[in-house]
């Protein structure tokens, strides 16, 4: 069920929802949702999600780079929670990138939230939040993330590997209503996963 449906329905009353898993088949699970004053919308933060660039392989080094620049300890934080370097990351993706002289292999995204840089609370919660998302919208895919607080609004770099490792394809929407709808529903994700962390 999409967010979009709970949160209208949510409006409406105090309901329970059972939840029936495709996944796991058999299991079911309640959510209760209460509506207190819209209580979604309260715990939501002002939250900014970015597609700076879509990247050739040739730009995917230098825009690492230029991240890891501005970190606070020269280091990215990858899909499995490593610390690693621009050169390890571009080692491990190197056999991802597409052999088409236009090929776009990665995306370059930003999160953002409108807070003050000196709260750690406040920056581990962005970080968690954006590796949460990551994992959940981005499943399978290989990134790099690098916090920012340079520019007094702290914000995460993404470089996102575009080549999925479990279905060996590449992200790819077939319009713009589409891209908009999904960066949405990220932007969505986003803003909860950071109210929920307080």
């Amino acid at each position: 069920m999409g967010l979009y449906l709970v949160k209208q329905l949510a409006e409406i009353q105090d309901l329970y929802l059972n939840v029936d898993s495709e996944l796991n088949k058999g299991s079911e699970f309640k959510i209760l949702i209460r509506n207190t004053e819209n209580s979604f919308l309260k715990n939501t933060k002002q939250s900014v999600v970015k597609m700076i660039s879509n990247l050739p392989r040739e730009s995917i080094k230098r825009c690492i780079d230029y991240t890891l620049n501005n970190s606070i300890d020269g280091s990215a934080i990858n899909e499995k929670g490593e610390r690693v370097s621009s050169d390890e990351i571009m080692k491990n993706w190197s056999k991802d990138f597409g052999t088409n002289k236009n090929s776009k292999d990665a995306w370059h995204l930003i999160f953002s939230i409108n807070e003050p840089c000196n709260d750690e609370k406040t920056l581990n919660a962005l970080v968690d939040s954006v590796s949460e998302i990551l994992s959940r919208n981005f499943m399978g895919h290989k990134y790099a993330l690098v916090l920012h607080t340079h520019q007094n609004n702290p914000h995460v770099h993404v470089v996102l590997n575009k080549r999925n490792d479990m279905t060996r394809r590449k992200i790819h929407f077939d319009t713009h209503d589409e891209i908009k709808d999904f960066f949405d529903e990220v932007r969505t994700d986003f803003a909860y996963s950071l109210g929920a962390r307080g």
